[in-house]
Order: structure tokens, then C-alpha cells, then sequence
């Protein structure tokens, strides 16, 4: 049986550890952030790399891109480096703004330091500068893993980073609403990051222009950094307050024939009333008309502007729903008849006439004004009146019981039998005569009605025949 001694498993155990965490820690790989440069110069770029001892690297693969408007790659060296004793590399510069470098040797690298120099020409203008981006960077083939830092070129002295100012829409700002915030920044390489904060505490932000929506007068601060340096400023915004509005009157649901009723807003005289059907009154109070609105549903506001600009509202809906319509007729004077039939008409849930009748119909047999009350699906009621009059009535001919006599009409017209009469609105000689006319306007002074016939009398007329 094969055994170990207990020292060896011990170093053989340390020996597996120390491995495992060789191999689960990546190596950073860099390229540094350089500034001062002219154009026309020729210059060298490092990548660096941490120490690689005894992890087996025996290649290395990359490929780095580059503003081509900033630098021209113009070859690579690998004097004084890390891999100085591997064959030379071999670089492919033909795609422009970027180059691709490969690199192997027999045995392994060791140490840290600079694993091979790219030489570019500056070709950029003064204050010009170029993002220097690992596109990606492998040893052997993937194993040991690397964290990549990208860096920068910049032509010239670069100006420090401020942020001049903050820019907003306006320095006060109404509870509840939200703006966004601008810093102005100038100066400064490269990309840069953002850091918000306000006082009183409570809000963060990475974001460069970040919207705000503060509850409370508050000062933000923002933060931000390149490569290089960090600069700072800060805006104080005052929240200005809003009214908490309301108001009664308005019911969820209407007839279609019902009246307006009044709406009180909680801040009258102030506030004003909008929507269909509503007729604001001026004085914090308004009406809300359904027969104006129309069948549906509809949106009514209360809203008011405060001293500060700020406006609040607040909404109620409510549903007009339809109103039967219903019509018994116009007023009818009835003759030589001693009844009357009133039909309101079929499809409603529900009748009720003014003489307790129950039903789609109704007799009546004397002189009155009558009313039905309608009720739909919706339980939607609806209510029309007539007048009903019976009149004792004879047969009047006129003088000498001649209806054809001249001393009946005027002009000296003289009627058939079957002419047609109307009682106009406008009587010409209501104070001496009846309000008499035939088809063609001829006024007369007598009336033939046969059994079953009937006068309609315009309204707020009276019509008297003598007997």
C-alpha cells in the first residue's frame, strides 16, 4: 500500500492552495494616461503588466483601438521590457485606429513591468486627445485571466476640470413637479464621472443630467471627476408648496334630464371649474349641466394657481346616462266625445300617470292637465304633461243658422263646408270676434265642427263660440 508522510501531504496541500489562487486571480494589464505632447512628435505608449511570475505565460494577444484623426501607429518594440528575450512580436497596423500585436516565447515570462512599447506619430492638433482602449488582451489563452485599464492621449497641457455652474429651468420649483439638472463642465480629459448628492440627504445619482423631484427646498451637489482631477458645485432649489383641493356637489351618476347641480370648491372664491357640461360661475362655484354634458362619462377639475405659480388640481368623474323621452301629445281640446285616450308609448320599465294609473296607457274623461312619469333600464325617469279639454260643445251656423251667410265673414268671403280653420296666435280682432281663419287668412265670425272634431288652441289663447 502506498503511503505519503505527513510533511509531504501538508506541502502537497499548500502547493494545490497556492496554485488555486495563482489561477483565480486575474492580472492587470494597463495602459498609463499621458498628456505634453506635440504634433509631428514620435512617441511610445507602455503596456503594463502586473508580475506574471510563475504563471506560465508563454504568449500574449491584443488588439488596441485609437482615435487614427489623433495618432498613427508606426511600429512596436520590445527593448527594456518583460519580453525583450521572446522573438520579436508581430504587429498588422493596416486597419485603421487600431493595431494588432501578438507575442510568444520558449519560455516563460517573468516579473512585471512593460510588456512591449507601441510607437505612434502624432498627428492631432494641439488640445486634441484620443481614448487608448484594450479591444481585448489574452495571455495564452485565457489563463491567467487579465483586468484591463484603458488610458488616454492628450496633445498639449490640458486645461483642469470645472463645473462653472448648474443649469435648471428655474431655482424654485412646485411640490411634485420634476426638472432636470445641467452641469457645466469645462476643461478636463477624457471621459468623465458624475457624483450627485443633496442636502438634506436623501438623493444620489451617477447620471451626468439627472432629473430631481425634490420634496423640501434642498441644495444639490455634484461631483465630477476625469483622469485627473475633480471639481464641484451646487444649486439650491426652493420647492414652492401647493393647495390640496377638493370639492362636493358632483354625483357619480346622471339622468340625462335632470337639472345642474352646484359644485363648492374647498379655496372660494379662488379656483375655477372646467369640463363638459360644467358653467363656471367665477366665485369658487359652478354648475354641472348634464343636459349639456351629454350621455357619458365626463371629467370635472378643480384647479387653482397660488401666488408662486404653482398650479394643483384635483378630478371627479361622474356618468350622465340617457333619459327616456317620452310625449303624450300637445294640449287638445276634445268635442262631442266624453273620453281620451293618453298612450306614453312601449319599451319602458315603468309608467306612472297622474291619475295613479300604472300602465302604458291611460282614459281620461274630464278636463285637467295630465302628466306620465317614465322610467327606463337605467332607472333614468322622464315626465311630460298635456292639457285635455272637453268642450260643450253644439253646432253653431252662424247667423240666420246659415253658414254660408256673407254677414259671417269678412270681405265677403263665404267658406265651403269643408274648409279648414286655424286660430292664429296673433288675432287681428280678438276684442270683437273669435280668433277665426280660413286656410287663406279670411277672418270669419262663425265655426261649423262636425262629431269627433279637433281644435288645437295655440297657447295662452282662448277660444269661446256662443250657442
Amino acid at each position: 500500500m502506498l503511503t505519503i508522510n505527513i510533511k509531504y501531504q501538508i506541502l502537497l496541500l499548500l502547493s494545490i492552495l497556492h496554485f488555486s489562487t495563482k489561477l483565480a486571480f486575474a492580472i492587470e494589464v494597463s495602459i498609463p494616461d499621458t498628456t505634453g505632447f506635440v504634433q509631428g512628435q514620435n512617441i511610445q505608449i507602455p503596456i503594463n503588466t502586473d508580475d506574471v511570475t510563475g504563471q506560465n505565460v508563454f504568449s500574449y494577444y491584443t488588439n488596441i483601438l485609437f482615435d487614427s484623426d489623433v495618432l498613427t501607429c508606426t511600429g512596436i518594440t520590445t527593448v527594456g521590457t518583460i519580453s525583450s528575450l521572446w522573438p520579436s512580436p508581430v504587429y498588422n497596423a493596416g486597419v485603421s485606429g487600431q493595431v494588432n500585436i501578438a507575442g510568444f516565447g520558449v519560455n516563460p515570462m517573468v516579473g512585471s513591468g512593460v510588456v512591449i512599447y507601441i510607437n505612434f506619430l502624432v498627428v492631432g492638433n494641439n488640445l486634441e486627445y484620443t481614448p487608448i482602449d484594450f479591444d481585448y488582451f489574452e495571455y495564452n489563452e485565457g489563463t491567467p485571466s487579465t483586468s484591463l485599464i484603458n488610458g488616454y492621449l492628450f496633445i498639449g497641457t490640458p486645461i483642469p476640470i470645472t463645473v462653472d455652474t448648474i443649469l435648471c429651468v428655474s431655482n424654485t420649483l412646485c411640490l411634485g413637479d420634476s426638472m432636470q439638472l445641467f452641469p457645466q463642465v469645462s476643461g478636463g480629459i477624457g471621459n468623465f464621472s458624475y457624483s450627485w448628492t443633496s442636502s438634506p440627504t436623501g438623493f444620489y445619482s451617477q447620471v451626468a443630467e439627472p432629473y430631481i423631484s425634490p420634496e423640501n427646498t434642498t441644495t444639490y451637489t455634484v461631483e465630477v471627476s476625469d483622469t485627473q482631477n475633480t471639481a464641484s458645485s451646487s444649486k439650491l432649489i426652493t420647492v414652492i408648496p401647493v393647495s390640496v383641493l377638493e370639492f362636493t356637489g358632483l354625483t357619480s351618476t346622471y339622468c340625462s334630464s335632470d337639472s345642474y347641480s352646484i359644485l363648492q370648491g374647498n379655496i372660494a372664491p379662488d379656483g375655477a371649474f372646467s369640463g363638459d357640461g360644467i358653467i363656471d360661475n367665477g366665485d369658487g362655484t359652478a354648475n354641472f349641466d348634464p343636459q349639456l354634458a351629454g350621455v357619458g362619462v365626463h371629467q370635472v377639475t378643480y384647479s387653482f394657481i397660488n401666488i408662486g405659480g404653482c398650479t394643483s388640481d384635483t378630478t371627479m368623474n361622474t356618468d350622465v346616462l340617457q333619459a327616456p323621452v317620452v310625449n303624450i301629445g300637445s294640449d287638445t281640446v276634445i268635442t262631442l266625445q266624453v273620453n281620451y285616450l293618453l298612450d306614453a308609448g312601449s319599451g319602458y320599465q315603468s309608467y306612472l300617470w297622474s291619475d295613479g294609473s300604472t300602465n302604458q296607457s291611460t282614459t281620461v274623461y274630464n278636463t285637467d292637465n295630465y302628466w306620465v312619469e317614465v322610467t327606463n333600464s337605467v332607472q333614468c325617469t322622464n315626465r311630460d304633461t298635456t292639457l285635455i279639454y272637453f268642450a260643450n260643445w253644439g253646432t253653431w251656423l252662424g247667423k240666420n243658422n246659415n253658414w254660408s251667410d256673407p254677414e259671417n265673414w269678412g270681405s265677403g268671403f263665404v267658406p265651403d263646408l269643408d274648409i279648414e280653420v286655424i286660430i292664429p296666435t296673433n288675432p287681428l280682432y280678438g276684442d270683437i270676434y273669435p280668433e277665426i281663419f280660413t286656410n287663406d287668412s279670411t277672418f270669419c265670425r262663425s265655426l261649423f265642427l262636425e262629431v269627433g272634431s279637433v281644435l288645437n288652441i295655440p297657447s295662452g289663447k282662448v277660444f269661446i263660440i256662443r250657442y
